[in-house]
């Protein structure tokens, strides 16, 4: 055990994270593609 090395902690980069999800075709009718457009469909069905 004294011979291991120790592991770099590397840097998380941006483009891991879980903001950058799903790629979607916002040209496709039913696709929702902003908080905006979320908000108003939840609106719409009464939550």
């Amino acid at each position: 055990l004294e011979n291991i090395p120790e592991q770099e902690s590397r840097p998380k980069r941006e483009n891991q994270s879980l903001l950058n999800g799903p790629q979607v075709d916002t040209s496709k009718a039913g696709v929702v593609a902003s908080q905006g457009q979320v908000d108003d469909l939840l609106d719409s069905l009464g939550f």
